[in-house]
């Protein structure tokens, strides 16, 4: 199944923690519409993707084992970095969220 991949594995793993986390512990009601932006942010995520991963050049800048994934490919990207960047997104929003809500009359160094 490609569980053998290190980075398959953890951003499986990290990616189904942190999203049951959002709605199970933290029952965030923003998920629907941050999936909807995600759906829009990966036009230009798989187009720099792809060309950091060689499609329409002439050698990769982005090279990943083939040991650690599970081969399957969305052009020259591995469909693992679809996860990924919905994770890394995903985490960059919720620590925005977390810290709109704290009270900053009684933050303190």
């Amino acid at each position: 199944m490609g569980w053998d991949g290190w980075y398959t594995r953890w951003t499986a793993i990290s990616l189904l923690v942190f999203y049951l986390f959002h709605l199970l512990v933290w029952r965030s009601t923003y998920l629907n519409l941050f999936l909807m932006t995600y759906a829009v942010l990966l036009i230009p995520f798989l187009i720099t993707n792809g060309i950091l991963t060689g499609t329409g050049i002439e050698g990769e800048v982005v090279w990943y084992n083939p040991h650690e994934h599970l081969g399957l490919r969305i052009l020259t990207i591995p469909v693992e970095d679809v996860f990924y960047g919905l994770l890394m997104v995903l985490a960059s929003i919720t620590i925005w969220e977390k810290w709109r809500a704290v009270d900053k009359t009684d933050f303190r160094l």
